[in-house]
């Protein structure tokens, strides 16, 4: 790149290549020789978009993993997880903190990426701005550095947002054999097919995409993003589910009907983006299905 590059450039190129990095030497700061062996948390999700009235139960999901290293100049060992575990307001390593520990998803913490799951219970906490952190440790011990996650509280029922009308969707990508489905904020796409809506959103930095998701898994990729033009772009599709390793794949399905609250706003920012639905699937049988619906984006 130039060393004076466009705006453009930036947001859509520099900014999402290297955002990731600088987070995560943000986080390890305190020990950086001992916080990057252990396991990372790369994703938290908080149900009602993380803002919710004190005593409301917030549901407390994500991820994390060991297997982080660029083992190109040298190998470095993964272990699982063994133990994921959250705390309000105070980190784990000022006096006084109080551990609470998560579940893992699948029943028990015996890979090198795990989901966690737990329950927040908000009925103590005060009226305003919270701080949830959460650690994993890996199966020789190491912690890892923390993640955190805003949880708001008030004192009122959160107004409920209107949700993306999906009816006006048009082909995005050359590949768009499949088929599609649409009752007013629901669709249900069937076979090679990628959508995009007419409707163009701003991302902002606290920008924030929740829905309910449903996908079979026969696919390569079962997604979620956005895009200001009609190419697809890796670091801003969240690949939910499916066989292909491609896209953000911070977030992932776990099967039923599963609500997702995204911070698009972390990954990436920009104005004039059409929201990108993705069913994709090149080859073999076409019987890949995914159904995505309530969709909003809170800024």
């Amino acid at each position: 790149t130039a060393f004076f590059q466009s705006c453009n450039y930036f947001e859509s190129n520099v900014k999402p290549d290297n955002l990731p990095a600088l987070i995560y030497a943000a986080k390890v700061v305190r020990a950086p020789y001992l916080l990057p062996a252990g396991p990372d948390v790369t994703s938290i999700v908080l149900s009602g978009g993380g803002e919710v009235v004190a005593g409301t139960q917030v549901n407390l999901s994500g991820s994390s993993t060991d297997t982080q290293f660029n083992n190109t100049n040298g190998r470095e060992s993964a272990q699982n997880i063994s133990s994921t575990e959250y705390y309000i307001d105070t980190p784990p390593w000022v006096e006084g903190s109080t551990a609470i520990a998560l579940s893992a998803s699948d029943g028990s913490f015996n890979e090198t990426t795990e989901r966690y799951s737990g329950v927040i219970n908000t009925a103590s906490l005060s009226e305003g701005q919270h701080t949830v952190f959460v650690r994993s440790r890996d199966a020789s011990g190491r912690w890892g550095p923390v993640s955190a996650e805003f949880l708001r509280i008030g004192d009122t029922e959160v107004p409920e947002r209107e949700c993306i009308d999906l009816e006006n969707v048009s082909p995005f990508s050359a590949s768009n054999s499949g088929t599609f489905s649409v009752s007013g904020c629901t669709i249900s796409l069937t076979g090679n097919i990628w959508r995009a809506t007419q409707e163009t959103f701003t991302i902002s930095p606290t920008s924030v995409l929740t829905f309910d998701f449903t996908a079979n898994e026969t696919g390569e990729i079962h997604g979620i993003g956005f895009d200001s033009d009609s190419t697809a772009s890796s670091n801003r599709i969240f690949d939910l589910a499916g066989s292909q390793n491609w896209g953000i794949t911070d977030f992932s399905y776990s099967g039923g009907t599963q609500t997702f609250s995204i911070p698009v706003g972390r990954y990436f920012t920009g104005s004039n983006m059409k929201l990108i639905l993705v069913n994709d699937k090149d080859s073999g049988t076409t019987n890949n299905t995914t159904t995505i619906s309530n969709i909003t984006l809170s800024n």
